[in-house]
């Protein structure tokens, strides 16, 4: 694995995917690669903090915190391949990365892998925008991706873009866990492919600061569950099956749309507000012997159907 930081981004038109041996930082992992006897080991070079925890059973978990102040010069970005093994010749590696503002991981291939039921945790905290590309993996590995964003504004770019494979895959933007000031999420953009496989993509963000930003995911292939710890605000999202409430509380709103319902066919709706943001023809409930009920909506000549355990008192009177 080969770990930069620098800053190649000046004028708000490149990113961390520049950064390379020559205009970075490469950090210095020999100590690690050589093995150690004890459970935690730390290294520290100048303002960058990497910790090794190593658990039982192939787990590992691995810190990389920049320990300056955030935005710091020199320090902005952080890139990671997996060109060398280490740590995710493990059976269950995790991976934190904090304090950065861009972040780009690419890990392009595994060259050893323990077992099938192989998985691969990130965990991204507070980063304005990043970019992370998993297609590669082995269709048996299995990845889990936390984001926690954290932004200073709308300038420059907010965007985060993710890319998962074949395998089971969960991607979750949240905001539980920065070390910053609450609100600035509002600017987090995301793109988000999930590729095939059972996926699961966990929403817990700030409303969007303007309906113009881009917060989209797609399911890809496979039974995919969309779950809102957050009203779903410009949420766009296509090829889902499942939308579920993740909160254990709160009353979450998902708001539906004729592109929506079309993008994503035989929807199963669980324990969620729904409005629309556009004017239907009509709509019509039925219900099932699971205490569920059957949502059919009319646009002029076109009709989408969904699953709910909650409605509208209003759709019935309007049955």
């Amino acid at each position: 694995m080969t770990m930069i930081v620098g800053e190649t981004n000046t004028d708000g038109s490149g990113s961390a995917a520049n950064l390379t041996e020559d205009n970075g930082t490469v950090l210095d992992l020999t100590y690690f690669y050589s093995g150690s006897e004890s459970d935690t080991d730390t290294l520290v070079s100048d303002d960058i903090t990497i910790s090794e925890t190593n658990y039982h059973y192939g787990r590992i978990s691995v810190s990389v915190t920049n320990t300056a102040q955030w935005n710091a010069q020199g320090l902005k970005e952080f890139y990671i391949d997996s060109y060398d093994n280490w740590p995710f010749d493990n059976y269950y590696p995790r991976l934190f990365i904090s304090n950065f503002v861009d972040v780009h991981i690419d890990i392009a291939s595994i060259g050893y892998n323990y077992a099938e039921a192989y998985t691969i945790t990130f965990a991204i905290y507070d980063a304005k925008r990043g970019d992370i590309d998993l297609s590669a993996l082995n269709t048996d590995i299995s990845t889990y991706i936390t984001i926690v964003p954290y932004s200073n504004g709308a300038s420059w770019s907010n965007l985060f873009t993710i890319t998962t494979g074949e395998s089971v895959d969960s991607v979750t933007f949240t905001t539980e866990g920065s070390a910053y000031e609450a609100g600035t999420t509002k600017y987090t953009e995301f793109d988000v492919d999930l590729g095939a496989g059972d996926d699961t993509f966990t929403f817990d963000l700030d409303a969007a600061a303007s309906a113009s930003q881009t917060r989209y995911v797609d399911g890809g292939e496979g039974d995919d569950t969309l779950v809102l710890d957050s009203d779903s605000d410009i949420l766009h999202f296509a090829n889902f099956e499942y939308i579920e409430n993740g909160s254990d509380d709160a009353e979450i709103t998902l708001t539906l749309s004729q592109a929506l319902l079309e993008n994503n066919s035989a929807l199963t709706i669980t324990d969620l507000d729904i409005e629309f943001a556009d004017d239907y023809s009509s709509i019509t409930v039925t219900e099932t012997d699971d205490d569920y009920y059957n949502v059919t909506v009319v646009y002029d000549d076109e009709s989408y159907s969904f699953t709910t355990n909650e409605i509208d008192s209003d759709w019935i009177l309007a049955s």
